[in-house]
């Protein structure tokens, strides 16, 4: 039975893990320049879902075909690095929604890990080819929320023939990295094509290519963007601005709380079903926030770093 499995390394305990936390419960005093996230609309979005703490991304949450050889690899790779150091270098928005706080690790030990853990654990995510009902049912969805209905039926059709032409491909089982995954990597395609960007979409056009090639996220080829996550429901049409306005009072907060953090481990994360949470994420299908009700991650496991000589 699939299962799903992430790897973090998270900022369990540390001052800023605990400040980012409190707002993520709406416990931030009046004061804290992060009530701007909470009122008066509510940005927090998934970041109850992927964890108790404010956490860097090694891997993202897919299933993987078997848990127990997924844990081992990362287990195993995890004492072959010394604990690596994270620097906050700026805040920025991520997909006009994600306020994250963009970080560095200087000698690269966490890129080198995670190019070594997408290798060794590529052949255990769990895949699937897109089935004639699922392309139904995404096609009943975009008439039911009745956003810019012609417009995303449009890009679903055309992500069905970008589909059929790579050979229907198996994709990953998990639904956040499959359907809609698709058909925002089509949509990038066509928004630079409108905007006649060469550059853009040479660059949309090999995202695509790595999904449906390697049936994986298609950053997985690149650096990964080392960042931790405020926030992720901005409002995509104000989030710039948002962030102007935050970042006098926040990113000093920021700097003074997270400092140079030195990872002592890898957390690997698995589904919480006993804790569910209630989130909201932006559907790239429709193109609106959706509620829902889901478990959450948790931490299952921890990878030590190799002892420091």
């Amino acid at each position: 039975m699939d299962e799903y499995r992430a790897v973090y390394v998270v900022s369990e305990g540390t001052d800023y893990g605990k400040w980012v936390r409190r707002c993520g419960l709406k416990r931030s005093p009046a004061t804290d320049p992060l009530q701007r996230l909470l009122k008066p609309r509510d940005a927090r979005g998934e970041v109850l879902a992927w964890g108790k703490w404010p956490h860097w991304t090694v891997l993202d949450a897919l299933t993987v075909t078997n848990p127990g050889a997924f844990d081992t690899i990362v287990q195993r790779i995890a004492q072959l690095v010394s604990p690596p150091t994270i620097k906050p270098l700026k805040l920025t928005v991520y997909a006009k929604t994600a306020l994250v706080v963009k970080c560095e690790n200087p000698d690269s030990a966490l890129k080198r890990t995670r190019d070594a853990l997408i290798d060794t654990t590529r052949h255990l995510l769990a895949r699937a080819p897109v089935t004639d009902e699922e392309w139904q049912r995404a096609m009943w969805w975009v008439r039911k929320v009745g956003n810019r209905v012609r417009s995303n039926l449009a890009a679903l059709e055309l992500a069905r023939e970008e589909y059929g032409k790579a050979g229907a491909p198996a994709l990953p089982r998990t639904r956040h990295f499959r359907l809609s995954y698709l058909v925002h990597r089509v949509k990038e395609i066509r928004g630079a094509q409108d905007k006649k960007d060469k550059a853009k979409e040479l660059r949309a056009r090999k995202h695509l290519h790595h999904f449906l090639a390697f049936g994986e996220p298609h950053h997985y080829a690149g650096s990964g963007g080392l960042h931790t996550t405020i926030a992720s429901g901005l409002d995509p049409r104000t989030s710039k601005r948002l962030l102007a306005q935050l970042s006098p009072s926040l990113w000093p907060e920021v700097e003074r709380r997270l400092g140079r953090f030195e990872a002592p481990c890898l957390a690997i994360m698995g589904e919480d079903p006993e804790n569910p949470v209630t989130v909201e994420f932006f559907d790239r299908l429709t193109e609106t926030p959706v509620k829902e009700r889901r478990p959450g991650f948790k931490v299952l496991s921890r990878a030590e770093f190799a002892a420091k000589e």
